[in-house]
């Protein structure tokens, strides 16, 4: 699941790091292209505020959730007017699985035909998730129907449970029968990526495909992990499914959607050639940092999936009532709020970096000074690709019962979990918003969407579901969700006009 700029600064490293072999091409008019680390669309560059509404794609489908087409149509009105201008979607649950078999729905598919068509009437674009790493079964204590909460639509355990029971989360990446059936190539199963993609592959409100929602080696509490799954594991994954995509469709961009974690340390293998400079035991120590957001913990070495030549987006995602972001092998929990949103801005200027400096400099006094060295390994990395901060979620008091846990089917408020007080919440956004001169790509997790039409049964049932989800037809909130008539809130859409100027 929940910022970025470039080192200037490291030109004499360049001749020991593996040059990005990054694959131009020519996009037809009104596609978003990548080029010289910028987006760009008819030859100008492009900054984005978006959104994520996981909840969207299933409308109108025999598959719960939204009742009416119109409800898509206004779900883009609302987003257009506070500034937001690419939504980022769920577009996976129209596999239907007997049997170890998948079927995809055609009915569901042509949703996804709604959805971008009413991108396009608006002006915006659409990131289509291709699978989701959080995909629990639905909590049992829950009175929210299933649809409600993202990681309750499938994904990727759904694919190993379906055709390997009793397997561990990653065999995903490595199991040649599952991968066929996520790809195209074995018989006996419909093809899920064969099947959507080449359906929309000459869409122009499509902004572009993620392989995953927030790969991982580890997945929801209740699945396992092999003691062999790494970072080579994952970034192996990514390459040959990466090749599948752009051989499927070569018009738009690509990212895998990792939440741009690292793996700083020596012995972390490089399948891309993005190979750290060591020059120095000074340098080697420096960098060799131990927190699990930097050693490899999660499998995910976003410098080295970045630099696969056919990865055009480098994605982040960063919440911090989950996660743990610091830098020390004794940083097991997010900890305070004011202590988790410190590491998550230390986290994304680490992705960005331009050299020692102040990167807060801000009336609101929740964050400390933060100050990062250059990463030794980043400046090709990110110098030729655009990074895109594709989640930003945050915990409040007035949403904690709200909150079901993205490795947990536990609803409410956990142990540990830093949960916001309004102003904290105001200030992390005021935050955030200092980070915004050099980033490409800014997405809300969730905004609240109004005024949809409810019927029993689906996820807009209508009534209040938090003290701050008074409107009857809302948006489904996870908890997550930044609402209407706070300070936050407003600070957000600011943040989406400072953006898209």
């Amino acid at each position: 699941m929940k910022f970025s700029s470039i080192i200037s600064s490291l030109a004499a490293l360049t001749t020991v790091l593996a040059a990005p072999r990054h694959v131009t091409r020519t996009p037809p008019a009104d596609f978003v292209y990548a080029h010289g680390g910028e987006f760009k669309v008819n030859n100008t560059p492009l900054k984005v505020a978006g959104a994520n509404a996981y909840w969207m794609f299933l409308a109108s489908s025999s598959l719960f959730t939204l009742n009416e087409d119109a409800d898509i149509f206004s779900a883009f009105s609302q987003y257009k007017a506070t500034g937001v201008d690419v939504v980022r979607i769920w577009a996976f649950r129209e596999v239907l699985w007997q049997n170890g078999v998948a079927t995809p729905s055609q009915g569901a598919l042509s949703r996804f035909g709604v959805i971008l068509d009413a991108a396009q009437q608006h002006g915006m674009k659409v990131v289509m998730t291709l699978t989701n790493n959080w995909s629990v079964d639905f909590p049992a204590n829950s009175s929210k129907p299933s649809g409600f909460y993202s990681n309750s639509f499938g994904g990727i355990d759904t694919y190993v449970q379906q055709i390997r029971p009793g397997a561990s989360h990653d065999t995903f990446y490595t199991d040649p029968t599952i991968i066929a059936a996520y790809k195209a190539m074995y018989p006996l199963y419909q093809k899920y990526l064969s099947f959507v993609i080449p359906a929309f592959k000459s869409h122009p409100a499509l902004f572009s495909w993620e392989l995953a929602n927030d790969p991982r080696c580890q997945g929801a509490i209740g699945t396992n992990t092999t003691s062999t799954c790494n970072t080579a594991t994952i970034t192996t994954w990514v390459k040959g499914i990466a090749a599948y995509v752009k051989n499927l469709d070569s018009n738009h961009l690509l990212g895998a959607g990792d939440s741009g974690f690292f793996c700083t340390q020596p012995t972390c293998p490089k399948i891309n050639g993005a190979s750290p400079a060591r020059r120095s035991t000074d340098l080697k120590k420096r960098w060799e940092i131990a927190g699990p957001a930097y050693n490899g913990h999660f499998g995910v070495d976003t410098l080295d999936i970045c630099n696969d030549e056919n990865i055009d987006i480098c994605s982040v995602q960063a919440f911090p009532s989950f996660n743990n972001f610091g830098q020390s092998a004794t940083d097991t929990a997010p900890g305070t709020t004011r202590e988790a949103i410190n590491s998550i801005v230390d986290f994304v200027n680490f992705h960005h970096s331009e050299g020692p400096k102040s990167v807060l400099a801000t009336p609101y006094p929740i964050l400390e000074t933060a100050r990062l060295e250059p990463h030794p390994y980043a400046p090709l990395f990110i110098r030729s690709k655009p990074i895109a901060f594709f989640a930003f979620g945050l915990t409040d008091k007035a949403q904690a019962g709200q909150l079901n846990n993205f490795d947990s089917t536990n609803i409410g408020s956990a142990p540990g979990v830093p949960v916001a007080t309004e102003w904290e919440e105001l200030c992390a956004f005021q935050t955030i918003a200092h980070t915004f001169n050099s980033i490409n790509a800014y997405f809300l997790w969730q905004q609240t969407i109004v005024g949809l039409s409810s019927k029993t049964g689906s996820i807009i049932s209508g009534g209040a579901s938090s003290k701050r989800q008074t409107n009857i037809g809302s948006s489904p909130n996870d908890g997550l969700q930044v609402s209407q008539g706070t300070p936050a809130y407003q600070q957000a859409i600011n943040n989406n006009h400072a953006i898209t100027g």
